[in-house]
């Protein structure tokens, strides 16, 4: 049974186990963090450094992969999935060229080119880079079909047909 017993700043509200209550932790680390900013900005990396330091976070995340792999592929996984849909959703979720919608075969293009430079320049799935940047204009919705069409031929083939037999309504 855990003991409560009174905090020992507002001498008020009941604790558990802690010097303080909920209130005061939150004022006094609040407190602490404003008085104590030079330092923490000084410093933000002051376990990084530390070849000790990386060594245990380094073992302990092996650990930590070995145990829960499954779990963690799993859920990345969905996380990407989702991240790709959201991002297909926002431009259309559907072939700018053919109309195909099936959102396996559909795939985010750069319509001015450049994507395979694009892609090597940033650290993240194209997917997150677009999240992060707020949905910027330059790119399109394509099935696979006609974005690589489009980067052996420069153009895809429903295009051209378009361009020579215009549909008739």
């Amino acid at each position: 049974m855990k003991k409560t017993t009174i905090c020992s700043i507002c001498k008020i509200n009941p604790k558990i186990n802690t010097s303080y209550c909920s209130e005061c932790s939150k004022e006094y680390f609040r407190t602490y963090r404003k008085n104590n900013l030079e330092k923490r900005k000084s410093d933000p990396a002051r376990y990084k450094n530390n070849p000790k330091y990386k060594l245990k976070r380094q073992e302990y995340e092996k650990k930590y992969r070995e145990k829960n792999g499954e779990n963690l592929k799993k859920y990345g996984n969905e996380y990407n999935r989702s991240q790709r849909k959201k991002v297909l959703i926002h431009y259309g979720s559907q072939c700018a060229c053919c109309g195909e919608n099936q959102i396996e075969f559909l795939a985010i293009d750069h319509i001015n080119g450049g994507g395979r430079q694009h892609r090597n320049s940033i650290t993240t799935s194209i997917y997150r880079w677009i999240i992060n940047n707020k949905f910027p204009s330059g790119f399109q919705v394509l099935c696979h079909n006609c974005n690589s069409a489009k980067s052996y031929y420069g153009v895809c083939p429903h295009m051209t047909m378009k361009q020579i037999m215009p549909v008739e309504k």
